[in-house]
Parts: C-alpha cells; structure tokens; sequence
C-alpha cells in the first residue's frame, strides 16, 4: 500500500465583516490543501469478498471488493456512469465548487459530500481567498472543512489505478409505509442519501432473518418475501453496526433544525442538570453536519445510556410539566430507540456487550411494533 498525495482546492464557509464594521455577511472561500489517497495493487485485494443481486429490475451482478477490513466499489463519473482513473480524478478534484452538483443519491464521491452547507448560497457570493479579506474575518469554517476532506479520503481508495468508494455492502431494506405490504428489496445502500433514512429501516446482509422478523412486526403479516440474493459473502466483512442506524434514525428529529426549533427544544427546558447533559451529548452525537454525512451514531451504547437519563426526566411526576403535550411527543422517541434496542438485544447482536434482556428491556420488547 502507497499513499497518493495531491495538492488541490477545497472550498468553506466564512462570516467577515461589511464596510464600517456594523454587518456581517457568510462569504464563501477557497484554499489548497494536501489529499491523501490509500493506493494498492490488485493483488492486495480480496475479489469477490461479497456478490449480491439486488432487488432492483435490473437484476445486475454487484461484486464488493474487500481490502483493510472494509468493502469498496468502483466510484464512476456521474455524466457517463464510466470508472473514474485516478489521473482523471485528480484533475478534477475540487471543481465541484464550480458547477452543478447532480442530486446526493446519484452520487457515490465522499468528497463530493464535503460541500458545507453553511456555505452561503447567494447568486452574488463569489469563491474568494480568505488573504483579501485580512483583518474582517470574524470566523472561519477552515479547519473544519480539512477535517471532513481528509476524513473523506479515507474512504476512496485506488484499485490498479481505478479510484473506489468504501460502502457498508448489501443491505436488507424494510420500509415502514404501511398502506400495502412490501417485499423485503436487498439494495445497496448509499451512505449520503438522506431522505431513504427516514421511509425504513436496514439491516445487513447476513440479518435476511431479523430483517423479515422486522417487517413482520411492522405489517402483522407472516408471508413477507425477500427480493435480490447474496451469492457469496465473507461473514468477516459483516462490521456494520445496525444498532447504530437504528438508534439514529429514531432519534435524529431530535438533532436536525426542525426538531430544535419545535416540541424537542421546548421539552429540554424540563430536564435536570443531569438530563440536560445527556440531552447535549446526544445532540451532539446526532449533529446533522456531521462528516461526509456518516449516518449511525458512533456510540450507540453510550447514546442508549444517555437516553436512559433523559428519559427518566420526563418520567418524574413530580416535576411541573405545563406543556405536557411538547413532554410526550418527545418522550416517544426516546421510548421507540428503547424498544428497538430491547428488539436488537433479543436477537442476539453482537453490538451488545452482554445480549441478555433485562426487565425494562422486556418491557420495551413487549409493546415493540417496528417503529
């Protein structure tokens, strides 16, 4: 393994100051920085680690590629779906900032997903150098723009000169639209896409049978099918942590804009000193500017525990509660991550340390329905 090094733009946001000093206006600058791409040979790679058919018409053959523990896919230029070679690549690295950026789930590019979107998006706001700005800036969103570039990076990788993408591989998808009753699709899922996180829940491709179980619960129906097939797989690739998606799919009205500013911002106010700090750090774990958009808190046991103490805040019957409708809209979410978790626990995954069920586990799993 080598390491690729090339000197390119990256773009980021800004607040400087406007004439005389009284305003202040988002400006949008550019700077180089140094990108670092993981490079090796095809003989350093495992082939084949997982074939799959997905259950898309198209009925194509997708071959995952295993290499450092991880699961990668050719990455191709948008326009004409070809692969991209890394010569072509660099060439074109950080020109995004100026053209059209083609809709989040039709690109695979982490980097592409680095477009902060703090940037301002005025017709008028050009991309500039921060040097002619000097002495009007007030903050600066460089460091971390280099802080998701390289963290980007680290997801491409260069096969025998033919960039790739890092992907959790195949998963089972359960939509939870309930009007009819879905057939369980394998798909391969795209990391930056973030509207799919809220329509259902996924689930690697080894758990076809908790996936199933899942849906079940959701549709009361025993006769949910699979679509799309895994033809070979290396169970040492399964590292991806379902109960991390779980948890922030169910939790991250919490954390986005519309949740801040409604009923989960005025429940806050209710906690103790201890709930609020849970209430931060969860927060915190659900930023919704979180790098390359990395879905899946990193924590989801830690998350699970700070739950726990929030939870029990808005438990308390003591505590005056004027706004009880704003309490129990919030404390749904917290009782549904309970319950997925009591339902994760019983299915024996390995996320756990100990996959046992405790009694307000068994609680939980009993009034369980999927959501």
């Amino acid at each position: 393994m080598e390491l690729i090094r090339h000197t390119g733009w990256f773009g980021y946001p800004a607040t400087v100051k406007l004439e005389r000093g009284r305003r202040y206006q988002r400006q949008n600058f550019l700077a180089e920085m140094e990108y670092e791409i993981a490079s090796v040979a095809s003989s350093e790679v495992q082939h084949d680690a997982i074939v799959a058919v997905p259950g898309a018409r198209s009925k194509e053959t997708v071959s995952f590629t295993g290499w450092d523990g991880k699961l990668w896919l050719p990455l191709t230029n948008p326009p004409e779906d070809t692969p991209f070679r890394i010569s072509e690549y660099l060439g074109d690295l950080g020109q995004y900032y100026w053209r059209d950026i083609p809709p989040e789930e039709d690109v695979h590019d982490p980097l592409y997903h680095q477009h902060d979107p703090r940037m301002s998006s005025l017709s008028g706001i050009q991309l500039s150098v921060e040097s002619e700005f000097a002495g009007t800036v007030e903050w600066s969103g460089k460091e971390d723009a280099i802080t998701r570039h390289r963290a980007a990076c680290e997801r491409l990788l260069v096969i025998d000169g033919m960039v790739h993408y890092r992907t959790d591989g195949p998963v089972w998808f359960v939509s939870n639209f309930r009007r009819v009753v879905p057939p369980v699709p394998l798909v391969i899922e795209k990391p930056h896409r973030l509207a799919k996180r809220f329509v259902g829940d996924t689930f690697r491709a080894d758990r076809l049978e908790d996936a199933l179980e899942f849906g079940h619960r959701i549709f009361r129906k025993s006769a949910l099918t699979a679509r799309g097939q895994i033809l070979q797989m290396d169970r040492s690739y399964m590292t991806r942590n379902d109960l991390a998606h779980g948890l922030d799919r169910r939790l991250s009205p919490i954390a986005f804009p519309w949740g801040r500013d409604s009923h989960s911002s005025r429940a806050a106010t209710f906690l103790s000193a201890q709930g609020l700090r849970s209430w931060r750090r969860l927060t915190l774990a659900l930023d919704p500017q979180r790098p390359f958009f990395s879905y899946g808190v990193s924590d989801p046991i830690a998350v699970l525990a700070d739950a726990d103490v929030v939870l029990a805040d808005m438990d308390r019957k003591s505590r005056p509660m004027p706004d009880f409708g704003t309490i129990d809209e919030t404390r749904r979410f917290f009782e549904r991550i309970k319950a997925f978790a009591a339902w994760a626990r019983s299915r024996g995954w390995e996320e756990f340390d100990a996959p046992r069920l405790d009694d307000a586990d068994e609680a939980g799993l009993n009034a369980f329905s999927g959501r």
